[in-house]
């Protein structure tokens, strides 16, 4: 298991957290705001390990990078959907109305987008490191020909 992507996870968890304090500021005072940060921690958490869980189920045969990318995503997203369905389902958030779908889709809107710059992050790296395994390659075929 990946600890560095469950960390990833916990850390965009408290930061939907306060995205959804600036999209809904209905809720209470300073204690009511700092545990439904907390608790979007704990779901990011919960759902970077569920993640990393299930993406090392996968078969070995599809491990090229852009596949696990996209897998992964995905599986973030799916399982996001998930857990914040059934604690909008159990706690009873907007059942009276649909909106709770706006926060649902902009908290799964982030896990993709934080998963999309991952993937990009991970590009950057892969061309710079072709570049300077590029330029030792010059060096050293340059060094032996003098």
């Amino acid at each position: 298991m990946n600890t560095g992507n469950v960390v990833k996870s916990l850390l965009l968890g408290l930061a939907v957290g306060v995205l959804v304090l600036l999209l809904d500021p209905g809720i209470g005072g300073i204690g009511e705001r700092l545990l439904a940060v907390l608790v979007s921690g704990g779901i990011g958490l919960l759902v970077g390990v569920v993640t990393e869980w299930i993406t090392s189920l996968l078969p070995a045969r599809i491990a090229r990078a852009g596949v696990y990318f996209l897998l992964n995503g995905a599986i973030a997203a799916v399982v996001t959907a998930a857990v914040l369905t059934a604690l909008f389902a159990l706690t009873g958030y907007g059942a009276d109305d649909t909106g709770w779908v706006p926060i649902l889709l902009v908290i799964v809107g982030a896990v993709c987008l934080a998963n999309l710059g991952d993937y990009l992050r991970y590009r950057r790296a892969r061309v710079r490191l072709r570049a300077v395994q590029a330029g030792l390659s010059e060096l050293s075929s340059g060094g032996d020909e003098a």
